[in-house]
């Protein structure tokens, strides 16, 4: 099970910009719980040994694998575009607290997570990888255990 970035949260936000975001609202928070539960309603939170033992026999799990892909390469679009969304509401609120150094400098922090993030759920970057990776080896691990009665 992949893991959603702890600062790319609402309630990280509510409890690192609270006093910002009380003082100006800037629609921050409501980007990033939207993106939160797009990451949440998507297949990067299958968990690969659940994934990998759904059958022993390799064609109907390479057609589960393509199926899959297509799937992750659908949710990752749907996260995408609620991360640009968040984008849009960082750059607004960079022009609106553009006075206040401390303000900037954590919606860039912001900034630099949510590009990193929509870099890691991009069809070829690492948690779509690291995904793909994980649940072939746990497969190739479990049927092999399977063939030789040894464990589940």
């Amino acid at each position: 099970m992949q893991v959603y970035p702890d600062e790319l949260t609402k309630h990280h936000w509510n409890k690192s910009l609270g006093l910002f975001a009380k003082a100006k609202r800037t629609g921050i928070g409501d980007a990033l719980s939207a993106m939160e539960s797009a990451y949440a309603d998507s297949a990067f939170r299958f968990n690969p040994y659940t994934v990998a033992t759904k059958t022993a026999d390799s064609a109907k799990f390479e057609r589960w694998m393509t199926h899959l892909g297509t799937r992750l390469r659908a949710d990752a679009g749907k996260i995408d575009d609620a991360a640009a969304t968040v984008q849009a509401e960082i750059t607004a609120a960079t022009s609106a607290f553009a006075d206040d150094t401390a303000v900037v400098d954590a919606l860039r922090r912001l900034q630099s997570s949510l590009v990193t993030f929509r870099a890691s759920i991009q069809p070829d970057g690492p948690l779509a990888t690291r995904f793909d990776a994980d649940v072939r080896t746990t497969h190739t691990e479990w049927t092999a255990r399977q063939a030789t009665g040894s464990g589940p």
